[in-house]
């Protein structure tokens, strides 16, 4: 039975006026290309480069509209659900110690820090650190901190 759930998305103004921006410079450019190069309109819809140009700009889009992180806490496992890439379990008999902390900025996404092992963030400077018992570490952003703080200590 999941005793917490709390899903993040990238919702940073900032961070989508970047990718709106760039997406935007770019076909922009496309267009200007197009119209410089005087290519008919068939030529336009038939031109490769183009298009993959645009398709990636716009499948990294869709990529970052996609982007959920999702920290199921149960009695049995601590879940961690990166939509659409990347789903873990850490099982509570593999965990060592787990607290609440804040940290300093340690980017977006899933990455390796030498000081919190596999970081799972989304957005904000409060997360999960884990530390299991083969020593490995993992910290998990939340921006609910008190309520998971709250359900780990219901099995720690």
């Amino acid at each position: 039975m999941t005793i917490f759930t709390e899903t993040q998305r990238m919702t940073q103004w900032w961070l989508w006026a970047i990718l709106l921006g760039t997406t935007g410079i770019v076909l922009g450019e496309l267009v200007a290309e197009t119209v410089a190069r005087q290519l008919s309109l068939a030529e336009f819809v038939y031109s490769p480069e183009l298009w993959s140009s645009a398709l990636v700009l716009i499948l990294v889009l869709v990529l970052f509209y996609l982007l959920r992180l999702t920290t199921e806490i149960s009695s049995e496992e601590i879940r961690v659900i990166y939509f659409p890439m990347w789903r873990t379990r850490i099982p509570w008999h593999e965990v060592e110690s787990a607290e609440i902390i804040k940290y300093g900025f340690v980017g977006y996404g899933i990455r390796f820090s030498f000081r919190y092992g596999t970081v799972y963030n989304a957005k904000g400077n409060w997360g999960l650190q884990i530390v299991k018992k083969n020593g490995g570490k993992i910290l998990i952003g939340t921006q609910k901190p008190n309520e998971l703080k709250a359900a780990v200590d219901k099995f720690l």
